[in-house]
């Protein structure tokens, strides 16, 4: 995968980037408005949306007015932080696709695709931002790389202090293979996981002639992605800790 060349001059920075952890000279105010804007996103972007959905009788009108929060959250945060939120941006191709699904009720076997298409589809945008597309001066990146940006999340010792986080951010994707590595690992496995799935749920329905109540298969990806990615930044801080006290 192309995101994974470029140059790895680790060796010029006095400290190596550490996987998901707040940058350290950040002061203990400026975290808690970090912490505060992430949780205001996922309260727009994903709970506000959900009880909205079901207050308002899971009909396709409710969810057309749940795709409401999140856009406002892409707009606030474009506004206010001239960033694009692309937690709020999932959140309306999510529910977006959950209208499509909706619009097709009669068509049975579409239909029983249920959840597994709306997150089937989350997942094919994930893989697509794995793709490096270049238009103009803008080049894609992984999905896990704008949160990171976005929300200041990562250890970027080892540069000045006085650099905007995302410029620092932009200069580690550049510099740094063991920075690029994990954001590029942990959006694909979450995104082939969810287009897995539904190519197992759409296999299970067909054989099921378009009926199938339950859903086993997706109920069972999440607490393996979960397991995965906790046990994947685990290894990478043993394996940095490693490296900071074990000379080689």
């Amino acid at each position: 995968m192309s995101h994974l060349n470029g140059s790895n001059d680790e060796n010029n920075v006095t400290q190596p980037p550490a996987f998901s952890s707040f940058q350290t000279d950040l002061t203990p105010r400026a975290k808690t408005k970090i912490k505060l804007r992430f949780i205001l996103v996922i309260f727009l972007a994903i709970h506000i949306p959900l009880v909205l959905y079901f207050i308002l009788s899971r009909t396709i009108l409710a969810l057309a007015i749940s795709i409401i929060p999140p856009t406002i959250s892409i707009i606030l945060n474009f506004i206010i932080y001239k960033q694009f939120d692309v937690i709020g941006m999932l959140s309306v191709i999510g529910w977006i696709s959950a209208i499509i699904l909706a619009s097709f009720q009669k068509v049975s076997k579409f239909y029983s695709l249920g959840v597994s298409f709306v997150f089937g589809v989350i997942g094919l945008v994930l893989v697509i931002t794995l793709i490096p597309i270049k238009v103009g001066s803008f080049e894609m990146r992984p999905f896990l790389y704008y949160c990171s940006k976005h929300f200041n999340i990562g250890n970027y010792q080892g540069l000045t202090k006085d650099e905007p986080f995302p410029d620092r951010c932009e200069r580690y994707w550049k510099t740094y293979a063991s920075f690029r590595r994990p954001l590029i690992i942990v959006t694909a496995v979450w995104g082939f996981v969810f287009l897995l799935e539904l190519l197992i749920r759409i296999i299970i329905v067909y054989k099921a002639n378009g009926f199938d109540p339950d859903n086993y298969v997706f109920y069972y990806s999440f607490p393996f992605l979960s397991v995965f990615t906790v046990i994947y930044i685990t290894w990478l801080r043993r394996k940095q800790l490693k490296k900071l006290f074990c000379p080689a």
